[in-house]
């Protein structure tokens, strides 16, 4: 396990209006040997801001993603009890780098029970829109994983969730001669689809869509469909860039 200690490093460059550089604040007089040094018992980092205050705050923000890859790739965080807490050229104090850690932790539980949360649903998907937000989360989570286990499995994940889309059909069925039900199915169950779908038909008219419990409701009016013709209503849903088409044919009267 590699033992790393934090140290604050911030370089402050202040631009003045005249032709000379005028220095507003300032921590030495000299550049720290260690800032150009090669030492595996610190961590090193630098950053530009206006001011110190600035200055600190950033570098303190780098540091704080430092030692989340660490942690997140098993690497062991230490700190002396003797460090200050100087502005500049200072170090992180024992107890400031245990509350970044306990923060981490609890981040990456909430991460961790969140991926767990998705592979449960997988099999209970009760939307369409529930694929598309496991996918987002997902997304989220593949950037937040360093170690390649996590990262692993939650890219699987990913990619089986965006495999329901292929598993998508359309089924239906007559309710009068002037209705017809229409509903989504994944692997053979019904989803529910907050998007209306586009409904044509080649001699129907007034044809018109409701949603219906998940499903969706399409009434039209037959008078001028021939009884010799092939009379149907097609029915189009875009779902997850998907096409989806379902056609109906009418029933004579």
């Amino acid at each position: 396990m590699k033992r790393m200690t934090g140290i604050l490093c911030a370089l402050l460059l202040c631009t003045g209006m005249a032709a000379q550089t005028k220095v507003l604040e300032k921590s030495s007089k000299q550049i720290p040997a260690w800032l150009v040094e090669v030492n595996e018992d610190y961590l090193v980092v630098t950053v530009n801001a206006p001011t110190l205050g600035e200055a600190q705050t950033a570098a303190l923000s780098e540091i704080t993603q430092r030692i989340i890859q660490s942690v997140a790739s098993h690497v062991t965080v230490s700190q002396e009890s003797s460090l200050s807490e100087e502005n500049v050229n200072g170090h992180i104090d024992t107890r400031s780098m245990l509350t970044l850690l306990a923060q981490f932790e609890a981040l990456d539980a909430e991460q961790v029970a969140l991926y767990e949360k998705l592979e449960q649903q997988i099999d209970n998907i009760g939307s369409v829109d529930e694929i598309k937000s496991g996918i987002t989360q997902l997304d989220a989570l593949c950037t937040y994983f360093f170690d390649d286990v996590r990262l692993n499995r939650a890219k699987g994940l990913r990619e089986r969730y965006r495999q329901l889309y292929d598993a998508l059909s359309v089924t239906g069925e007559f309710l009068s001669e002037s209705e017809y039900r229409c509903q989504v199915l994944l692997k053979g169950k019904p989803v529910a689809v907050s998007t209306l779908p586009r409904v044509t038909s080649n001699c129907a008219a007034q044809v018109e869509v409701h949603p219906a419990d998940g499903a969706f409701l399409i009434t039209y009016d037959a008078i001028d469909c021939l009884p010799e013709e092939e009379n149907y209503l097609e029915i189009f849903f875009r779902i997850g860039g998907k096409r989806l088409t379902c056609k109906a044919y009418l029933k004579e009267e």
